[in-house]
């Protein structure tokens, strides 16, 4: 749109707002990859539980949190109490 109509924009508006996406674009990347790096696989979740419960964490909630039946597991859910 903006290429489209660029003579209705100034430059410095223009420029002002790639900007403006490009940090957007840098922070939302930044997101995703810390995200994905914190992400764990089910046998990487049951080894976490199985380490808390045999340093005395009594396991109040512990269990994948799904959209559907067979979706595999958006985050994990894990409430534990120390004993």
């Amino acid at each position: 749109t903006i290429h489209s109509r660029l003579r209705n924009y100034e430059g410095t508006s223009v420029i002002g707002w790639l900007e403006k996406m490009q940090a957007a674009i840098e922070a939302y990347a930044g997101r995703m990859v810390s995200m994905r790096d914190a992400a764990i696989d089910e046998e990487s979740f049951e080894k976490l539980c199985t380490e808390l419960t045999d340093k005395g964490f009594n396991m109040l909630r512990a269990e994948p949190l799904t959209t559907t039946d067979n979706a595999p597991p958006l985050a994990w859910a894990l409430v534990a109490q120390r004993q």
